[in-house]
């Protein structure tokens, strides 16, 4: 900018009380005021300038900086290859980016691209693609430090986003094979509620084809729906507490025909026709430095009781039959022990215990349980089987005066997964009846 003064009129009379000059000359004194007017315009120019040039040369690190932050508060360390950064303040792209999250052990994840879009300083939503996550560790270690996690980074769920081209591999510790694999899974989120949806899925070896799921954040509480994207018709329910100490978990299945639950596994299961619900009940412990899970299972099944002869119809009557156990789960995941078992079906109770063994592909149960029968029970069962009801409580009301001792019933099942319908059930009876001796002192 130029401070020259515009050429002045001669006979502008600027100063109208010259002071005298000793040699009778008056000197004109010309006062700049137009001169300091154009400085402070000066000033105020390169002011600007200077600021635009800062703004030009730091937007750049400090968007680098507000993704950086932003992804920090969310919970996640991220580092990344490259960023392109979009519009004035509007967000940023990320390539190649690696993302860990603060604080949880065994979990990580490769992405392809991260787009972050900010509202001003803060991220209002994020968008991903080719993502792959690695789990190495149990479910009792994953869930604390999730609930930890969790509890610390609540903004994380008041963020839109969607994540497409979804993988994920779940194994117990590093090495070794996972149990758990999703592919070409997509997510959306819409700040308070999300749906996932996987093309395929494999649980412990067995392909179990599409899977949904959904699931909210409230009072510290994850609820997951398996089979459906409504979490209140979603085939399996499964309720997550990790703030609890220790965390808990339970799982409930509505009420289904076994054909539907075994088509997605691949199995063949028995009793076509038949509807099973239940509930289990998990803690998710501590031990030894690994993930220990204990709980318990109740599931009741309509349309089916066991198979037995038709003189003991009097006694395993009805159409349900009702398992509940107590669980533990062992460190390495492989083996369910299962203790407390109870088995009834109308007036048979069978008690006992029993194991779940898994491998690679498939797995393999054992079930021991007994009970005993009243020898009036049977009498009236077996009575009442060919002659009818009435036969039968009359031959009750006899044995019962005559008749002493019971009849002792011991069960072994043993099934394998790969044919359900093949699975191995023997028993043992014991007679243990006797005429009632009349005391004779």
């Amino acid at each position: 900018m130029s401070l020259d003064p515009t050429p002045l009129d001669p006979d502008l009379d600027l100063d109208p009380d010259p002071p005298a000059d000793p040699g009778g000359d008056v000197a004109r004194e010309i006062k700049p005021k137009r001169s300091r007017f154009g400085l402070v315009l000066g000033v105020v120019a390169g002011l600007f300038a200077a600021t635009g040039v800062g703004a030009y040369f730091g937007y750049e690190p400090l968007v680098r900086h507000l993704v950086q932050r932003e992804t920090a508060r969310l919970g996640f360390v991220v580092t990344y290859d490259a960023i392109e950064i979009h519009g004035f303040f509007l967000g940023a792209v990320l390539h190649g980016v690696h993302v860990d999250l603060d604080g949880v052990r065994g979990l990580d994840a490769d992405v392809d691209q991260v787009v972050v879009d900010l509202d001003g300083y803060r991220a209002q939503r994020l968008v991903t693609s080719g993502v792959r996550v690695t789990v190495a560790a149990s479910a009792a270690d994953l869930l604390l430090d999730l609930g930890a996690w969790i509890n610390g980074h609540p903004d994380l769920y008041r963020v839109p986003g969607e994540g497409t081209g979804v993988a994920l591999t779940w194994a117990d510790a590093p090495g070794d094979a996972p149990w758990l694999t999703l592919n070409d899974s997509e997510l959306s989120s819409n700040g308070t509620d999300a749906t996932f949806r996987t093309k395929a899925a494999t649980v412990g070896g067995f392909p179990v084809g599409a899977v949904g799921a959904a699931w909210a954040n409230a009072a510290s509480t994850i609820t997951l729906g398996l089979g459906n994207e409504a979490i209140a018709d979603a085939l399996v329910r499964v309720e997550l507490h990790p703030l609890d100490q220790p965390a808990t978990a339970l799982l409930t299945l509505r009420p289904t025909k076994l054909e539907s639950l075994g088509a997605p596994l691949g199995l063949s299961l028995p009793a076509p026709g038949a509807v099973a619900e239940g509930s289990v009940a998990l803690s998710l412990g501590k031990k030894a430095g690994q993930g220990a899970i204990d709980g318990s299972a109740s599931f009741t099944l309509t349309g089916w009781v066991p198979p037995h002869p038709r003189e003991l119809g009097g006694i395993v009557f009805g159409d349900r039959t009702t398992f509940a156990a107590r669980l533990a789960i062992a460190e390495d995941h492989r083996k369910v022990t299962l203790t407390d078992a109870a088995l009834t079906a109308g007036a048979l109770k069978l008690k006992g215990g029993g194991t779940i063994e898994r491998h690679d592909a498939y797995a393999v149960s054992a079930l021991d349980l007994k009970g005993s029968l009243a020898c009036a029970d049977v009498a009236r069962s077996a009575v009442a089987s060919s002659w009818g009801d009435l036969a039968g409580q009359l031959a009750f009301g006899v044995a019962r005066i005559a008749v002493d001792g019971g009849v002792g019933i011991k069960v072994h099942v043993e099934a394998d997964t790969r044919d359900l319908r093949a699975a191995k059930l023997t028993h043992e009876v014991g007679v243990g009846c006797g005429l009632k001796l009349p005391k004779l002192f």
